[in-house]
């Protein structure tokens, strides 16, 4: 767990630096409509159904054939692929001893952040492999299981609920035709 955590809290460092305010660690404005929305070339104010994931995930390992690969453990309740996608310096042999870490997101319907936060590091530790010294490192010592969705079937069926929202508010119902964040209204305190 501290791992994960560690390499969660790394993660939104770096990623986040750029637009967040460091001195009081707020990502204010980061998703309202004066702000860019494109970070490591993905749009982070909005996101898409499953087939889409499975798109995205598929896109990393064509990107990166040597550093990502993707499989699938099975199928959902409604038939939805399980897709995960592997990272590490040769994903196609693990070294010796090397260390494993395993990200598994969307357990429940309504837990949309989680999801993309894990589709969102597999990108990252891959767009940054060879502009930083850390991810390099990470990447070459470590391999990653990342499956950003357990529960797809749950996700498409999940509402928006206000009592849930607190303290980042979002003004409408994500749905597969709406799916945009670029009109959140709050910030998110770290």
């Amino acid at each position: 767990v501290e791992m994960r955590t560690a390499l969660i809290l790394i993660f939104f460092d770096s990623w986040c630096s750029s637009e967040a305010n460091i001195e009081n660690r707020t990502f204010k404005g980061l998703f309202d409509n004066n702000t860019k929305c494109f970070n490591d070339g993905i749009n982070l104010c909005e996101y898409g159904d499953h087939d889409s994931l499975i798109r995205n995930l598929e896109k990393l390992k064509e990107d990166y054939p040597g550093f990502a690969r993707t499989g699938s453990i099975g199928k959902s309740v409604l038939g939805q692929d399980l897709r995960f996608i592997v990272i590490s310096k040769n994903v196609q042999k693990r070294d010796m001893l090397e260390p494993m870490v395993k990200l598994v997101g969307n357990m429940h319907g309504d837990e949309t952040v989680g999801r993309q936060l894990i589709y969102y590091f597999a990108n990252h530790l891959l767009f940054h492999y060879n502009t930083s010294n850390f991810i390099k490192f990470l990447v070459d010592n470590t391999e990653f299981h990342l499956l950003p969705t357990m529960n797809p079937d749950g996700f498409e069926m999940s509402n928006f609920s206000p009592q849930n929202a607190s303290p980042c508010t979002h003004r409408f119902v994500l749905t597969k035709q709406s799916s945009n964040l670029s009109d959140a209204s709050h910030a998110v305190h770290v």
